[in-house]
Formats: C-alpha cells, structure tokens, sequence
C-alpha cells in the first residue's frame, strides 16, 4: 500500500460520510453553502479592493504598522507636530462587518 493509496480511501471514505451528514442534516448543510458561499464572495471583494488600491498607490488599513514606541515616548506628553503628521497618515478605514439575525429552527 502506498500513503498515494491511502490518502484516497480516507479522502473517499470522508466524502460518502459527508454525503450521508448531508442528506439526515439538510437545512444544516445549506446553511453551510450558504455560509462558505459568502465567505468566498468576500474575499474576493477583498482581494479586488486590495488590487485596486495597490494600482492607485494608497496602501490597505491591514498593512499599516504602527511605529515602535521607547518607554521615553510613552510617558512624554504628545507634542502638536506628532499630532499634525499622524492625521495626515490616517490608514483607510473598511466597513464593519454586519452580523446576521439568527433564525430559530421553527420560525424557518
């Protein structure tokens, strides 16, 4: 026996599983599509924006770093030309995510 071999049968024993799962649990199952349908969605979204961005030259809120700050800074009162040049680096902000109401099982 090969691990070739192996992988296989495991990987076709977990599908007739999952296909089994999938026909005694349906309403969970699609909820599963439907969920993994949206997360893929919205990544591409992501990956366009980001794509986007990057031709323009304006770099993502995600890849921004704040600055390291020596125990000296942290206790010194911020002065008005640190404050000037943080505004104008202010990273560009993305919507917030919206959480979905859920359902009871009786109501849908």
């Amino acid at each position: 026996m090969t691990i070739g071999f192996i992988l296989r049968t495991i990987a076709e024993v977990a599908v007739v599983a999952f296909l089994i799962w999938g026909f005694l649990h349906e309403d969970k199952f699609i909820r599963f599509e439907d969920r993994l349908a949206r997360i893929v969605a919205v990544n591409i979204r992501r990956i366009r924006h980001r794509r986007m961005l990057k031709k323009q030259g304006a770099v993502p809120a995600a890849r921004l770093q704040k600055p390291m700050q020596t125990q000296t800074q942290k206790t010194a009162a911020p002065s008005v030309a640190s404050q000037q040049t943080s505004a104008s680096t202010k990273p560009i902000s993305r919507p917030a995510r919206r959480r979905r109401k859920k359902v009871s099982q009786s109501a849908a």
